[in-house]
């Protein structure tokens, strides 16, 4: 089965060019955020890699420490678990 198009009514061309403009303007918006967040990441990323003074402190606030088993909790747990 095909479908021959004779004719376009004259609302339906207005609909259309309705929705490409607003897909261009949604498209244009999204390239605007898209480079606006490579420019944030780009800038965050210098700032972590900078050598300035404070910058051992934003990485060292960035790292947890590591956990020892002695200092937890759920030491006295085991060590209950462990004697029995």
């Amino acid at each position: 089965m095909a479908w021959i198009v004779t004719s376009w009514r004259t609302e339906a061309l207005t609909v259309a060019a309705r929705e490409v403009a607003d897909a261009d303007a949604y498209l244009a918006a999204l390239e605007r955020f898209g480079v606006d967040t490579r420019g944030e990441v780009r800038r965050q990323r210098l700032e972590l890699r900078a050598d300035g003074p404070g910058a051992t402190t934003v990485r060292a606030a960035r790292k947890p420490a590591r956990a020892r088993l002695r200092e937890s909790p759920l030491s006295e747990l085991f060590r209950a678990t462990a004697e029995q």
